[in-house]
């Protein structure tokens, strides 16, 4: 199962919603496809991409608004922990910003 899940849900108009889910263990290649599919959208899109369970981004709208708010996120998003693998945290380390892992406790100053 992928670590990483995108979820598009478009409504069709007479038939339903439909929702297209794609699976993958690279977050950078969900973030290109969530873009893709927003500049395709000529309906109002909801895009939802997940960590395993938990919501990272949420966004709605059609078009290049809806890219705006993925590429917004995607830009302030937290990095991967580059011994784990897992989102880092925002932290104050010694006073100064930095990064903290809550799975293996990798501490790191921002740059």
């Amino acid at each position: 199962m992928s670590r990483f899940r995108l979820e598009v849900h478009i409504p069709t108009p007479g038939v339903g919603v439909l929702t297209v889910r794609i699976g993958s263990d690279d977050l950078d290649e969900l973030v290109e496809d969530a873009r893709l599919s927003a500049l395709r959208a000529d309906t109002y899109t909801q895009i939802r991409i997940y960590d395993r369970s938990v919501e990272l981004l949420a966004g709605d709208g059609l078009g290049v608004s809806l890219v705006d708010v993925i590429d917004r996120w995607a830009l302030d998003r937290p990095p991967l922990c580059p011994e784990c693998g897992e989102m880092l945290h925002a932290a104050r380390l010694a006073g100064e910003p930095g990064w903290y892992c809550r799975s293996c406790d990798y501490r790191a100053l921002a740059a």
